[in-house]
């Protein structure tokens, strides 16, 4: 039997066995009252796809070294701990994925050197500002993760986007993950995505936040080594987890609430609730689930897209600006409406 449907059914039936007995035992679980948890339903469903995740990681993605799957299992942690309600405090968990990631940076030497544009590239000569910058940009995409966490498949679909544009990248010959760690990624979040399509399973905090780190580390990795490759292009990969992080936090700034707290007026939100009230979306499962794909879909192409001026900054800056002016848009009619 081929290698990867082993893995596969392993992950398969792992994941199947943990969802089983975390609503057996009730334990875990989503529903806690409060309004960004019982947005798109208001079943218990187990919070446990960072535990699935930590389970790839260990046994099928040899890409990540020792240090890596340790700091992994910490930021899960700090995600676990929030999903447990005993660290309810954004503030704190921000604190802690703080210091785990900066120790993380300067134990792994992995920092930012380098980013084709002239006056960011004489800041980061000086350690200290690489560090932290490079350290600012793990903290935007771990918490911007979180924030797309709100409808069924995006997180989990949105950086299976990401992987297989890694795979053709792969085949393009540029240098990066091996091919059997990228399948087993792929394998995972199709894992995930199943269950989640019907509700067996959520990401919570320790997935996203999880998930968050590794794409960080994943894509620093992959610029650091194909230095050629425009800056751009790596934040084209990752901007909607990280606008969506910023705007957020600025919206709530403007409305004079805590940037920090979760709320219920995100895009993807305000695009499921749009769905919702359509007559031809009676089907729960269809209306759950289409929101997350339209999203992935759209990221998809404009990823695939960029692949072809992966070298270009000024047309990836282009399609940067178009996404965020698109973003801006969308947001702004669907709260007229």
């Amino acid at each position: 039997m081929n290698l990867y449907i082993v893995n596969f059914l392993t992950i398969f039936f792992f994941s199947f066995l943990l969802s089983a007995y975390f609503f057996k035992k009730k334990r875990l679980l989503n529903f806690s009252g409060n309004n960004h948890q019982k947005f798109t339903s208001s079943s218990q469903v187990p919070l446990i796809g960072g535990l699935i995740v930590l389970f790839a990681v260990i046994f099928f993605i040899p890409f990540f070294n020792i240090v890596t799957k340790i700091t992994f299992l910490l930021i899960l942690l700090v995600g676990l701990f929030s999903d447990l309600k005993y660290l309810n405090s954004p503030r704190t968990r921000l604190f802690f994925q703080f210091i785990i990631v900066l120790l993380f940076l300067i134990i792994g030497n992995l920092q930012l050197v380098n980013t084709n544009i002239f006056f960011l590239d004489l800041l980061l000569q000086n350690y200290y500002f690489s560090i932290l910058f490079t350290l600012f940009c793990f903290l935007i995409i771990i918490n911007g993760s979180n924030f797309l966490d709100g409808i069924n498949l995006l997180v989990s679909g949105y950086y299976l986007s990401i992987t297989l544009i890694i795979l053709i990248l792969n085949g393009k010959n540029f240098i990066f993950l091996d091919n059997v760690s990228i399948i087993n990624i792929i394998i995972t979040l199709l894992v995930l995505l199943f269950f989640n399509i019907f509700n067996k399973l959520y990401l919570g905090d320790n997935g996203s936040y999880s998930l968050g780190f590794l794409y960080s580390f994943i894509l620093v990795n992959f610029y650091i080594q194909n230095t050629f490759v425009s800056p751009f292009f790596i934040i084209l990969l990752l901007w909607y987890p990280g606008f969506e992080n910023l705007f957020s936090i600025f919206r709530r700034f403007f409305n004079k609430k805590s940037a920090l707290r979760p709320d219920t007026r995100h895009l993807h939100q305000l695009i499921y609730d749009y769905f919702k009230n359509k007559s031809f979306f009676e089907n729960k499962i269809l209306v759950n689930n289409f929101p997350g794909i339209l999203i992935i879909s759209y990221n998809f192409l404009i990823m695939f897209f960029s692949t072809y001026f992966i070298q270009n900054s000024k047309i990836l800056l282009l399609i940067i600006f178009f996404n965020i002016l698109l973003y801006c848009y969308l947001y702004n009619s669907l709260v007229k409406k």
